[in-house]
């Protein structure tokens, strides 16, 4: 059953909100997204990537899959066109995020509430200006990982419901 990409919309949002240019690309039902990759970065040329991880697997024990390989590849369609700074969010890295970290190569992360913390990142990444005093970010450095506490826990009761129109085509 296809899932609406609720936490990536309120990121957005909070991203426009906050000043910047925002485009989302939902890949669900891309039957090529290493074109789809290609073309949205042609289109936008992007100062900072956020991509939100879902799920780790999909919870089959009869015939698991493992999706994080899936994601090194879409990382590496990302490489081969641009060198902008990736920075992981979803509920999949707030579950394993110094695992997904080291298997996909990305140095940074958002763990919580995105809306928060991501805002933030693009004119500080801009700037060269460290991230490690930001609530609910993840890095990995030198081999080194450390995480601080997400911005939030549990139920927000101000949480906006994003105009899912706006971002993807619902049909």
């Amino acid at each position: 059953m296809p899932v609406m990409p609720i936490g990536a919309f309120m990121v957005a949002e909070a991203a426009e909100l906050a000043g910047h240019k925002v485009s989302v690309l939902d890949l669900m039902f891309e039957r090529d997204p290493a074109r789809a990759i290609a073309l949205a970065l042609r289109k936008s040329n992007p100062d900072v990537i956020g991509l939100s991880v879902r799920n780790i697997d999909n919870n089959d024990m009869r015939d698991p899959a493992f999706y994080i390989p899936g994601l090194r590849s879409l990382i590496q369609s990302i490489r081969s066109r641009t060198e902008v700074p990736i920075v992981l969010g979803g509920s999949a890295l707030t579950v394993m995020p110094e695992e997904i970290l080291r298997a996909t190569g990305i140095s940074s992360a958002v763990l919580g509430d995105g809306e928060v913390t991501f805002p933030l990142l693009p004119k500080r990444l801009s700037r060269g200006e460290p991230l490690d005093d930001l609530v609910g970010i993840a890095l990995l450095a030198a081999g080194a990982f450390r995480a601080n506490p997400p911005a939030s826990t549990g139920a927000r009761n101000d949480c906006m419901t994003p105009d899912y129109q706006r971002w993807i085509d619902i049909r």
